[in-house]
């Protein structure tokens, strides 16, 4: 333990020791931003308690807190004051890529477990996260994922720059930045589902993977995902619901075919993303956004507000029985 993290237990122990509440022995967890500590009531524990804990924490230790209360327990996660990068080339050097069930790593777990989204069983994707949250190297993590595992990407990038260095690569079947083509695309995508159906009902498959394993003439068909940034520029403009309309029909609809949506907003907001969408959408990642009622739209809950940027993010859905806390992959 180095001299930070015994000076950071030392002062919990003081400051919550008022509360009547100490740090519980060696029940450090140790990762690239932050410490995370469980706790052991030695009074009587109301919520009110953790409400002043939460909320006083941080300005008496000088560092960014946030109280946990759940099944386990109650923990305290404390902001280190270096961080350590989590490199993505490092960390997938030993990803075992998946043409016919792709994966995407997205980082760590606070307790050093790697995340890895598995587009079969997980095949849409909602992510919130302001400017410098982490947001944007993640979607292009995402990207550099697929384009090792033959998917064919599809990018709607209304804001016309951040993901021009993908233009002409690998994979990439599109890239939309006028927001006015958007709604043909998206027309274009269920057409290819619909007709997708049609295929896989006369093969008597259920699903693309079990289409693609056959090896016979279906063997061609690649999974798309359609990746969407800045959602909320682009809804701006669905004046008539179309985006809207379309969106959810690939929602419902595009696991089996293989097409995957990938959403991804600044600025979540109920008129935003519409429940019928979001309720379809079953892997949540939010980096920091800037109020509770953000974070509430893309985890229903709160929590995201008091994240790190550089990346710290919690993640919720298929794969996990409760939010929890982790680091994503670096660019490098």
């Amino acid at each position: 333990m180095n001299k930070e993290i015994k000076q950071m237990k030392i002062d919990l122990d003081v400051v919550l020791g008022k509360f009547q509440i100490r740090i519980k022995k060696d029940s450090e967890v140790i990762s690239s931003q932050i410490v995370r500590f469980k706790l052991e009531e030695l009074g009587t524990p109301t919520a009110s308690k953790y409400n002043r804990l939460d909320r006083d924490l941080p300005m008496l230790l000088e560092r960014k807190v946030r109280v946990i209360t759940g099944s386990e327990g109650i923990f305290i996660e404390v902001q280190k004051k270096d961080f350590d990068e989590i490199k993505f080339s490092t960390n997938t050097e030993d990803t075992k890529w998946n043409k016919i069930t792709p994966i995407l790593p997205i980082g760590t777990l606070i307790n050093g477990k790697k995340v890895e989204i598995d587009l079969a069983s997980a095949p849409h994707i909602l992510i919130g996260g302001q400017s410098g949250s982490g947001k944007s190297v993640l979607l292009k993590n995402i990207i550099k994922s697929l384009q090792k595992q033959n998917v064919d990407i599809r990018i709607m990038d209304p804001k016309q720059v951040d993901f021009a260095e993908f233009e002409g690569k690998k994979n990439i079947t599109d890239i939309i930045t006028n927001h006015s083509d958007i709604p043909w695309e998206l027309d274009y995508i269920v057409s290819i589902m619909e007709a997708r159906y049609a295929v896989l009902k006369e093969g008597g498959y259920k699903n693309i993977s079990e289409a693609i394993k056959s090896k016979k003439k279906y063997y061609s068909m690649k999974r798309i995902a359609v990746v969407v940034d800045e959602l909320s520029d682009i809804m701006v403009y669905d004046d008539n619901g179309e985006i809207s309309k379309r969106l959810q029909i690939l929602a419902q609809k595009g696991r089996a075919a293989g097409i995957h949506l990938i959403l991804a907003t600044q600025r979540p907001s109920a008129k935003i993303i519409d429940e019928a969408i979001k309720n379809n959408l079953g892997v949540r990642i939010s980096f920091k956004v800037p109020a509770m009622v953000n974070s509430r739209v893309i985890l229903d809950e709160g929590g995201a507000e008091k994240l790190l940027s550089n990346g710290d993010f919690l993640i919720k859905g298929t794969g996990y029985n409760e939010t929890m806390r982790g680091q994503a992959y670096s660019n490098k």
